[in-house]
């Protein structure tokens, strides 16, 4: 079974961190969300009651939680990493993934990224983003840290021959016992005047040909990986692609966790 979530969610614009949490999971669930994306910002001290309030909701729902920390240098960052897998043991999320971008690729990563503590080792992934993607798997495996595939990315750099199911599946083993987690996104491709993202910004809703293409492929292979869409309509995109699985791909509903039939 797959879990899926959204990247994109309404932040509330009342109240505190303690309820902002509440609101937000309970949010997820309601919208049918298993992968739930934190903004950085949430992961901020909080009494006791409420870490142990999270963790029976992230229990009980089997949810799994998803930061992204910011695109710096990886050593800029050691102090936030530590700080989001203290807040991810606190709450008992041993599914939580911290993302960490590479724009590019500089020995100086090999060293910080090796050096990292084995709590925040448990938790930390690299984004694919950029470049060949066979050199790319290659620098990540020498750290051994798991590599989040995007598919939004890998179209974007165009690669010959064109395969995406090998480097979906070349991410997925990389996670080894942890459960993979893949970003399903589609291009932008309405003409506006001016682009509000520039190019390469992520569409509304995802590509359903091309989502439902790659989850087939994926689970024919025998493999599986929780599923994260980058889209602009947040949850409504979800709920678009869930009900063109039921029409479209039928053999893919009971492998899918959240789906209505």
């Amino acid at each position: 079974m797959i879990r899926m979530g959204t990247a994109i969610f309404p932040n509330p614009i009342r109240g505190n961190c303690a309820t902002w949490w509440h609101a937000r999971i309970l949010a997820a669930v309601a919208q049918h969300q298993q992968i739930c994306r934190i903004p950085l910002q949430m992961i901020a001290p909080l009494p006791h009651e409420i870490f142990e309030l999270i963790g029976q909701l992230i229990h009980q729902y089997e949810l799994r939680l998803v930061v992204h920390a910011p695109i710096a240098h990886p050593h800029q960052l050691i102090t936030t990493f530590e700080q989001i897998a203290t807040f991810f043991a606190a709450t008992n999320a041993a599914d939580g993934v911290i993302v960490c971008h590479l724009p590019m690729w500089h020995e100086t990563h090999f060293r910080t990224l090796s050096q990292l503590s084995a709590e925040v080792r448990q938790y930390i992934a690299i984004e694919y983003t950029h470049g060949e993607f066979s050199k790319f798997i290659q620098h990540i495996t020498r750290v051994e840290l798991p590599v989040v595939f995007d598919l939004l990315h890998y179209h974007q750099q165009a690669p010959w021959p064109y395969q995406p199911i090998d480097a979906a599946i070349a991410c997925i083993n990389s996670w080894q016992t942890r459960p993979a987690l893949l970003h399903l996104s589609s291009p932008q491709t309405t003409h506006r005047s001016p682009a509000p993202h520039g190019p390469g910004a992520h569409s509304d809703y995802l590509d359903v040909a091309n989502g439902i293409w790659l989850l087939r492929c994926i689970k024919n292979t025998g493999l599986h990986a929780d599923c994260e869409l980058e889209v602009g309509a947040g949850p409504v995109a979800l709920t678009h692609f869930h009900k063109a699985i039921v029409q479209l791909a039928p053999d893919l509903v009971p492998w899918i966790n959240g789906i209505a039939v």
